[in-house]
């Protein structure tokens, strides 16, 4: 409901897309001595990490060996555990904001980690340093920067309940609006 969705909040707004009802935005890794790899990355609020790349990505690429130096490592999610290599970033930017130096984790192939077609994932080192505002109605996403650099821990939501009015009013009584 775009009437009741939050207005004019600080931050960038970045379109977002919805595949399989995971949420997708446009960015934009910069390794060493590495053009820029633009694409989509979908929003992985389970993962501790700060930038997961898909290894078919990883592979084409040739990203292990973009980092000067990398870490060998082990990382375990929904599909077990997971041999990975972990460098570091020299940016990663969603529309006009940008963090400096991510972790970038690479894994190995076994599986897929995102929707094919996208670069990875983005989860907790990234997300938790805003304030995110998932609107709906309007199918983007607002990242607000905490302006100290600290970790953020909160996410609102805009949506539109299935039942209208009916679904507004019942979520103000459990006060969840």
């Amino acid at each position: 409901d775009a009437e009741r969705a939050p207005k004019d909040l600080a931050g960038v707004a970045v379109p977002m897309t919805l595949e399989n009802a995971h949420p997708y935005v446009e960015g934009e890794l910069v390794v060493p001595g590495r053009k820029p790899i633009k694409g989509k990355f979908v929003i992985d609020s389970g993962s501790s990490a700060a930038l997961l790349i898909n290894p078919e990505v990883t592979e084409r690429e040739s990203l292990a060996s973009a980092f000067p130096r990398t870490l060998v490592g082990m990382s375990r999610g929904v599909g077990g555990d997971l041999k990975t290599r972990i460098g570091r970033g020299e940016s990663f930017s969603l529309g006009a904001l940008t963090f400096s130096n991510p972790v970038v984790v690479m894994p190995e192939p076994a599986g897929h980690i995102s929707a094919g077609g996208s670069i990875g994932n983005i989860g907790g080192q990234v997300l938790g340093r805003c304030r995110l505002t998932f609107d709906y109605s309007r199918s983007t996403i607002r990242f607000e920067p905490d302006e100290k650099g600290r970790t953020l821990t909160s996410v609102r939501l805009s949506y539109n309940p299935p039942a209208g009015a009916i679904g507004h009013a019942v979520s103000r009584l459990f006060g969840a609006e």
